[in-house]
């Protein structure tokens, strides 16, 4: 009797180790898909505070050369928002916003304030991109760039909408 009586042990030892190993799996795949949703998340909230900062920026743009576009205040030498304006700085995962500028019409020489950027933006009409390095942390899209690279989250100002905005 004895024989079987370990064989019943050995089965109840390899039973509880698959139940051990599935519950395992099920708990990384649990915090894996927590990690994936949180990101998520952070990326929506992240496109709402970029789509927010963005409106504040064309409120803030005005044509101080008279040449019939309206320029957006000019970035820091580092690409990142001015501190005099009041918006959030950092996404959802701490990084700074990289904060672009063009300045359609002729090169602005009135306000040092403003856009001076009279390169040709990469996309017909551009005057202001906002960009989130996303999850990762690192900005794969740069300002000159077509489209967004990578986990980035960007968004972009066009001057029509600016000058909408900017008249009220």
């Amino acid at each position: 009797m004895k024989p079987a009586r370990s064989g019943i042990a050995l089965i109840e030892v390899i039973m509880a180790l698959m139940i051990g190993t599935a519950l395992v799996f099920i708990g990384i795949y649990e915090i894996e898909r927590y990690k994936y949703l949180r990101d998520m998340e952070k990326g929506i909230n992240t496109m709402n505070i970029l789509y927010r900062d963005l409106r504040v920026l064309e409120s803030k743009a005005k044509d101080v050369d008279g040449d019939g576009y309206y320029e957006p205040l000019k970035e820091t030498s580092t690409e990142e928002i001015p501190n005099t304006v009041s918006v959030q700085k950092n996404d959802l995962w701490g990084n700074p916003i990289k904060y672009c500028t063009w300045d359609l019409g002729r090169k602005n020489t009135v306000d040092p304030d403003y856009s001076d950027n009279n390169q040709p933006p990469p996309v017909s009409g551009l005057t202001i991109r906002l960009i989130s390095a996303g999850s990762n942390g690192v900005f794969d899209t740069n300002c000159d760039d077509t489209e967004k690279q990578e986990d980035d989250l960007v968004v972009d100002g066009y001057q029509d909408e600016t000058k909408l905005v900017a008249l009220g």
